[in-house]
């Protein structure tokens, strides 16, 4: 049974692909989407049972949703509770989710990004009846849907197909390796590409247009917030431009610039201003990066540096980790809505819950701290995007074979617009030109977010595969002409 369930899975799922309308593409007599989707799941295969660093916390992901998945069987009414936050109290979670990780860290949070991950994950582990092997192949296929979202929401605006672009919307070493994993990655994928067709795709029925779009919507909004903030400054832009009657590049811009400080003007008066935000969450990457003890007490989460680990020690009980204070030791806070602040911690009779334990980060990139200065958010924006849109560079760590793959996919994406650009310099389609202006203000709004705030060469990688798309599908813009009929 351990096979047999993935296989099965897998066959229907390649026929499906194969006589799906919507995916079906004239390559290969019609089984390039299938080959796509075959080497996906090989890639994910192998990946489950290899020790790549950038693969991250999906282990984790995948034994903390088969922990919740388990509660459907013992408590469905419990389930349902943990699976749509409705009912869900800490009493709920500490009966049956006390040995995760992510969950326990923001339980009252709906729209936690990790905790949905493990919602949507733990759906799939009941369809794959907890086998790993049928999960990966679930997940797989949810990303081929929404690499083909994207890759038909730009064929719709060309008009025509292409191997070529079809390829590259599947295969560059970006889809393969985070798509292929129980990550984030895959269900914002599916978020983005459905957003991408149902807002670029011209069709006759309206009411599709508008459910894949909103579909779009949720998954972004559960997954990956930030992607669908940044697709607004897109939207406008585009909008405005191709409604404009003169100076298109001027008010397209010009609205988007104003949006952009009203918008940010506005947070001022919050007691979360948008400067504070990114400060903030560029706070928490830098200390992750450094490593050390995270202890969950009463009074909120503290750290404690890594060198000070002798001062502790540790303990498991029932699957969790504990430890006492054995010496004296600084450590800061991590309560919501601050910037960690010094406290003394000093030994005593306590058991203390260690929430995490992590070594320092092994690609860690120095980034200029923001530090909740407006001024430096600005003079950081050279630097976040150098990071975002360039690296990895050559000397970045880590020194593994994996980051190659990323250089040289950076240097063909890069090549391909520059090939473009010379090749049609003066002769952009004008029905072209408000797409390609509404994907340049997203990838410079996405880069600059990821820029700002991630230290992380792993984490830059990952969390630019929208750029990714973004980038292919820009070059084909600028390469490809309009075909009155598709071929």
């Amino acid at each position: 049974m351990e096979y047999l369930i993935p296989f099965a899975y897998f066959s229907v799922l390649i026929l499906l692909l194969k006589n799906w309308k919507w995916m079906k593409s004239p390559f290969l007599n019609g089984w390039s989407i299938p080959l796509f989707f075959t080497l996906h799941t090989i890639a994910s295969l192998f990946l489950f049972h290899s020790d790549i660093a950038y693969l991250g916390d999906s282990p984790v992901f995948l034994r903390e949703s088969k922990i919740l998945a388990s509660v459907f069987y013992t408590h469905p009414g419990d389930y349902f509770r943990l699976l749509t936050g409705i009912g869900e109290n800490q009493e709920i979670i500490y009966s049956y989710l006390r040995e995760t990780i992510h969950w326990t860290q923001q339980p009252d949070n709906v729209f936690n990004d990790s905790k949905n991950l493990m919602r949507f994950n733990s759906v799939l582990q009941l369809f794959s009846f907890g086998n790993d092997y049928a999960n990966l192949i679930l997940v797989n296929f949810i990303s081929i849907i929404g690499l083909n979202g994207a890759y038909q929401a730009f064929r719709a605006i060309i008009r025509q197909h292409s191997l070529f672009f079809e390829g590259l919307f599947f295969l560059l070493p970006s889809f393969i390796l985070w798509t292929s994993a129980i990550l984030k990655e895959p269900y914002m994928i599916l978020g983005f590409g459905l957003f991408l067709y149902g807002w670029l795709e011209k069709g006759e029925n309206t009411k599709q247009r508008w459910g894949t779009l909103l579909t779009g919507v949720l998954f972004l909004l559960a997954i990956k917030p930030y992607v669908l903030l940044c697709l607004i400054p897109a939207v406008i832009a585009k909008f405005i431009y191709e409604i404009s009657t003169k100076r298109k590049l001027f008010y397209a811009l010009g609205t988007v610039l104003l949006i952009a400080i009203l918008g940010w003007a506005a947070t001022l008066l919050l007691p979360r201003n948008l400067t504070f935000m990114i400060s903030k969450k560029q706070h928490n990457f830098l200390n992750l990066t450094e490593g050390g003890i995270w202890i969950l007490t009463d009074s909120g989460m503290v750290r404690v540096p890594k060198t000070e680990e002798h001062k502790f020690t540790f303990f498991i009980e029932h699957s969790n980790r504990y430890g006492y204070l054995n010496e004296p030791t600084v450590g800061e806070t991590r309560r919501d809505g601050e910037i960690p602040r010094e406290v003394q911690l000093v030994p005593d009779s306590t058991k203390l819950y260690i929430f995490h334990l992590l070594e320092p980060s092994g690609s860690r990139i120095n980034i200029t701290p923001i530090n909740q200065s407006h001024l430096q958010l600005i003079q950081n924006i050279p630097q976040a995007l150098f990071n975002a849109l360039l690296r990895p560079l050559p000397k970045d760590p880590p020194d593994k074979k994996e980051k190659w793959y990323f250089i040289f996919e950076n240097i063909f994406l890069y090549a391909l617009i520059a090939f473009a650009l010379f090749k049609n310099t003066g002769k952009i389609q004008e029905e072209h030109k408000s797409s390609i202006l509404g994907f340049t203000i997203f990838i410079l709004s996405i880069s600059l977010l990821i820029g700002w705030i991630t230290p992380v060469i792993g984490a830059i990688i990952r969390y630019k595969l929208p750029v990714v798309i973004a980038l292919i599908g820009t070059g084909w813009l600028l390469l490809y002409k309009n075909q009155v009929t598709e071929r």
